[in-house]
């Protein structure tokens, strides 16, 4: 097909015309350009009732690889004969040129065409020349419209471009299409742009699973923290009775320690004093005789002396009288049952009741020991046996 050398194209295609005033209208595109269109009312001779400065809406209906395509545009009229409009568009259409390129009418010059079927007609045919007649001067109003459409369109653009005209042998700037190496480097992108997200989405997916797992080690850890705090809520009964058991024990040692003064105290105040014991003697009464055998006389009266004899010391037992004590308890069923667990370890244990500041106390006591020094002895081996760290030997 061959390409013109100007920028206006003549094509033969359907459009409608849309404004507020007027219903959609039917014409025929006959020229467009890359700065407006110029269409043909297909009703002549009928107002369409636009004037020039007028917003419309073209819709223009294609073809392209057997698919048809309605392109809308946004036009101010510009000139406006009776079955002609000239519209400018509202936004250069670059594009626009490449898709009504298909479409585009090369032939020769309407009037050549004209006079030519003129001469081939017969001239006994008065209806054919009157048709041919009617059909030169649309053409001739066409191209007329033509003309004015383009003066209009050079003075809308102003004194400034007469002085630049455009080269028409090149295609006006901004017309171009992209190349195959900005194609690449559209593709390239593309793919920059989807292995960034699918980077992103993998980062997502990984934090979110870091996440659960954070948040799983953090509810074990809650389930051990309450689960440790119930424990010492537990223990904390215990721990308290334990206090008063340690509490108890270091009394029950003072007590034993001052028992054992005491009773060493009173061990030495019941000793007797060293030296000999005062021993009575009888006077013994009898009639003095002289060395002659003379009688001593009778009524002289007899003198007894007696010696004041000192309190004699009770007699030292010739059984062993040290004695060992385990514990000194005041309910006689827990000393009861302390002497059955010595004795089930083999320590013969008894229990002996005595009265301390008027109160009775039970002892359990392990006695029959010679010396102190024996009964510390069997202390010091049998008390780990009962769980006791001192105990109280005294003389019974």
């Amino acid at each position: 097909m061959e390409r013109r050398n100007h920028d206006r194209v003549a094509v033969n295609l359907k459009a409608a015309l849309l404004d507020d005033q007027a219903m959609p209208a039917g014409c025929r595109i006959r020229d467009v350009s890359t700065g407006g269109m110029l269409f043909q009312h297909e009703r002549a001779g009928t107002a369409t009732g636009l004037r020039e400065g007028d917003r419309v809406e073209v819709r223009l209906s294609l073809r392209q690889h057997d698919e048809r395509k309605v392109i809308p545009l946004a036009m101010t009229v510009k000139h406006v004969e009776e079955n002609v409009i000239g519209a400018e568009f509202v936004q250069p259409q670059l594009q626009l040129m490449k898709l009504v390129e298909p479409y585009r009418l090369d032939r020769e010059d309407p009037h050549h065409a004209v006079e030519q079927q003129a001469q081939n007609t017969p001239t006994g045919s008065a209806v054919p020349a009157a048709t041919s007649t009617r059909a030169s001067r649309r053409r001739f109003a066409i191209q007329r419209a033509r003309a004015q459409f383009a003066e209009s369109m050079h003075n809308a653009h102003g004194p400034a471009d007469a002085g630049n005209p455009t080269d028409t042998t090149q295609p006006p700037a901004g017309t171009t299409f992209p190349r195959k190496h900005e194609r690449r480097f559209f593709y390239a992108g593309l793919l920059a742009l989807i292995a960034a997200l699918g980077l992103l989405l993998f980062d997502f997916s990984h934090r979110s699973a870091l996440e659960q797992r954070m948040l799983a080690l953090e509810s074990v850890v809650d389930r051990q923290d309450s689960a440790l705090t119930m424990l010492r809520a537990r223990l904390a009964p215990v721990d308290h009775r334990g206090d008063e058991l340690s509490s108890l024990n270091a009394r029950v040692e003072g007590l034993s320690a001052a028992f054992a003064a005491l009773e060493t105290r009173l061990a030495k105040a019941a000793e007797p004093p060293r030296g000999t014991a005062p021993t009575e003697r009888a006077a013994t009464n009898s009639p003095a005789t002289g060395a002659t055998g003379s009688k001593v006389q009778a009524d002289r009266p007899v003198v007894k002396t007696t010696l004041a004899a000192r309190p004699a010391a009770p007699p030292a037992d010739p059984v062993a009288s040290w004695v060992i004590n385990l514990a000194s308890l005041y309910d006689q069923a827990a000393a009861t049952r302390f002497a059955g667990k010595a004795q089930a370890q083999g320590i013969p244990a008894d229990t002996r009741p005595v009265s301390v500041n008027q109160r009775k106390v039970w002892r359990v006591q392990v006695g029959g020991f010679s010396s102190r020094e024996e009964a510390l002895a069997y202390a010091d081996r049998h008390k780990g046996k009962l769980g006791l760290n001192k105990v109280w030997v005294f003389r019974n």
